[in-house]
């Protein structure tokens, strides 16, 4: 249960510190959650880590093939490799 709900919590900082902390016991008697400006600062951060899991996965779809396959392609058709000559 707990590695399935850090899973789900991974791109999500605000949702974390809320599941994490107990709110209202304890030291944090009398808060319901994080103050305003850190729940706001923690969504921004959560949708820039999503933004960028997000692109790192279409960056290796299309990246992630493997040069000696382009080479081989290269080699069967005659034209040079170079590399870096890539989009990626």
């Amino acid at each position: 249960m707990l590695a399935e709900d850090m899973a789900r919590l991974y791109a999500d900082p605000l949702g974390f510190v809320r599941y994490i902390f107990d709110w209202g016991e304890g030291d944090l008697a009398g808060w319901d959650g994080p103050d305003a400006w850190q729940a706001e600062y923690l969504a921004v951060l959560g949708e820039a880590r999503r933004v960028a899991a997000r692109w790192r996965r279409r960056r290796s779809k299309r990246c992630g093939r493997s040069g000696a396959s382009i080479r081989r392609a290269s080699a069967m058709t005659g034209r040079p490799w170079r590399s870096g000559a890539g989009a990626c």
